[in-house]
């Protein structure tokens, strides 16, 4: 993996999840870097027709599904660099990344997972962009216990 200069928060992964993350952490000022492979849109892309996503009464195809989240992401100051990351944490047989119990860590420190990447059971966007918040919320927490114990 090429450097990276010091970041406040890196979310990898371009799917619901990982750019709700991104939106999330944006909104509350962390202005995170998203990382990622060569398509936006995670597993949701093997998905010509979504159907069944909230606040869409009609079906949307993936990707424009996927372009409304990078748009959000974009308009509250998530930027975009999206490389591979998944040497960096802990995964299972099948190559799904490990989470703690009841929260998004990994097995590494300050490292995150959410979405599709670490669920192999259910696979629906409306539970990975659900999964993001609560990676959000488990980021912010943590930068802010980290903070605490500096001042």
């Amino acid at each position: 993996m090429e450097n990276i200069d010091m970041e406040n928060v890196i979310i990898a992964g371009l799917g619901p999840a990982g750019l709700t993350a991104a939106i999330y952490t944006a909104r509350s000022g962390r202005n995170p870097l998203e990382l990622g492979g060569f398509v936006s849109g995670g597993q949701l892309i093997v998905s010509p027709k979504v159907e069944n996503y909230p606040d869409f009464p009609e079906q949307v195809s993936d990707m424009e599904l996927m372009d409304w989240f990078w748009k959000q992401t974009e308009q509250f100051g998530g930027r975009f660099k999206t490389a591979a990351f998944k040497e960096l944490v802990e995964t299972d047989k099948n190559g799904f990344v490990q989470v703690e119990a009841g929260s998004t860590r990994t097995s590494t420190q300050d490292v995150f997972g959410c979405g599709d990447v670490c669920d192999p059971v259910y696979k629906q966007a409306v539970v990975a962009a659900g999964q993001g918040y609560m990676t959000a919320m488990d980021v912010e927490q943590y930068i802010y216990s980290k903070e605490e114990v500096r001042c």
